[in-house]
């Protein structure tokens, strides 16, 4: 990066909830190139309402929490717009220029995991494919005892 770029990414959280909860931020950096923490900087804007969470040393970040989601009685689906932006200062020195990459995951996460639902709408699969299973293997059992049953036993005799 040269003084005053920047790398702007968006992101779309989508959580689907009962009763309230908070979405938390945070970024875990990689292969932490020392002289580049000194000066690179990292802005985090919630697209909903504008709100800027965060404008600082991306070193610095550490945990925001950044959305309160509503009270709900019923199980409810939002979706929460992020801009993330890293950049450099214009007024910062050419030395940064050849800084090694630096690697950031951003994280997003709900403490009141029990709070989170299935998405509306969205149907579970799960208990419909171990029902099938479970009818399948009877089958086959059964398919398999007759034939069993019919090579012990053979034919009646004609009377």
């Amino acid at each position: 990066m040269l003084p005053g770029d920047s790398e702007v990414k968006n992101f779309c959280l989508k959580v689907s909830y009962k009763n309230s909860s908070t979405i938390k931020f945070s970024v875990d950096l990689h292969n932490k190139p020392e002289k580049l923490l000194e000066v690179l900087k990292l802005k985090v804007v919630l697209l909903n309402s504008g709100d800027v969470l965060y404008d600082g040393l991306i070193r610095d970040v550490g945990e925001l929490e950044t959305y309160t989601l509503k009270e709900s009685d019923t199980a409810k689906t939002e979706e929460l717009y992020y801009e993330i932006s890293a950049y450099l200062d214009t007024a910062v020195g050419n030395e940064y220029m050849g800084s090694t990459e630096l690697k950031a995951d951003f994280k997003w996460w709900v403490d009141e995991k029990a709070n989170l639902v299935r998405a509306p709408g969205k149907l579970d699969y799960s208990n419909v494919a171990l029902s099938l299973g479970l009818i399948t293997g009877s089958l086959l059992i059964l398919k398999l005892s007759f034939r069993k049953n019919k090579k012990i036993g053979g034919e009646p005799d004609a009377k």
